[in-house]
């Protein structure tokens, strides 16, 4: 599978050196911290329901969709862009 033209194993593998991490377990083993949103990213994310591009609110720690009103999560620095995940805003 590939995302944003790179395999998903070079993708991965570049974000464990990226956050100094060996391995998916020595994040989850050790209690370390577990790494914030890579605002850099940002420009590469798109609203999965609209393909608009998204904003991220550091005060709630989510990707909002303003077309749609919608925001994803974000957990342990990975954007939650399923569809099913995004919550409706007020």
């Amino acid at each position: 599978m590939r995302l944003l033209g790179l395999p998903m194993r070079s993708l991965r593998k570049s974000l464990l050196q990226k956050h100094h991490f060996s391995s998916k377990s020595e994040l989850v083993h050790e209690n370390v911290a577990a790494p914030k949103f890579d605002a850099s990213i940002l420009p590469l994310l798109a609203c999965p329901l609209t393909k608009t591009p998204l904003r991220y609110d550091e005060a709630t720690g989510s990707l909002i969709s303003d077309e749609i009103h919608v925001a994803f999560p974000i957990k342990d620095g990975i954007p939650m862009l399923n569809p099913l995940d995004g919550k409706m805003l007020k």
